[in-house]
């Protein structure tokens, strides 16, 4: 089948074909070799704070300004070359905030001559915002988890420590007990029945201590 042209279409292809690309959020226009703009879509105004209409015969630093014009004008060049640009690019819009895009050069070459290029900008602000959360939780979880890492350094530690503790606290008590256990063997064939019974009192004690 042979490729249908707009005037195949009746009566109201053009309206059609004009109403499609206002409807897209995308940015479409043609810019001629001399950077002159040939057509624009709806789009323009979100982004610009500009009617298209008003951007038909103006020169594309007029749109951009200087600065994003210096920036964006290599690719322009290489476009009229004849080669294809992709590119990201920050723009600032009407009401002072930044948006972030992808840029697409097409160059409209006939017989081997570029007459122009096709411009389309896809607002990736979005996409780029949800990017940098996750790359905010990303990063946050990595710090809960040497955090936790660090925590458990620290409690092995203080568990090591407290086990040293304990076992240089409970040799001395040992020694203790051993010897209230002789000095009550003492007292005990010596018949003294109040020293021998502070003496088990104090190995009880002892025996608490040790068990805890």
């Amino acid at each position: 089948m042979d490729d249908l042209m707009p005037d195949d279409l009746g009566p109201d292809a053009a309206y059609y074909m004009r109403l499609l690309v206002d409807r897209v959020p995308t940015m479409l226009a043609y810019w001629d070799r001399q950077l002159i703009c040939r057509f624009a879509n709806r789009a323009y105004e979100a982004w610009f704070g500009v009617d298209p209409d008003r951007l038909l015969g103006i020169h594309i630093s007029e749109l951009l300004g200087p600065r994003l014009f210096e920036l964006n004008q290599p690719y322009m060049l290489r476009a009229l070359a004849g080669e294809r640009q992709l590119f990201e690019r920050i723009i600032p819009g009407p009401g002072g905030d930044e948006r972030h895009s992808l840029a697409e050069y097409i160059p409209d070459a006939v017989d081997g001559e570029v007459r122009g290029f096709l411009v389309q900008v896809t607002n990736l602000t979005e996409l780029k915002q949800t990017q940098a959360a996750l790359r905010r939780e990303s990063e946050l979880r990595a710090q809960i988890e040497q955090h936790a890492s660090q925590l458990q350094g620290l409690l092995k530690e203080r568990t090591e420590m407290l086990n040293v503790l304990a076992h240089e606290v409970r040799q001395p008590l040992n020694n203790a007990s051993a010897a209230l256990q002789g000095a009550q063997r003492t007292l005990n064939d010596r018949a003294d029945v109040v020293a021998s019974g502070q003496v088990v009192q104090a190995q009880k004690v002892l025996r608490e201590v040790l068990m805890r």
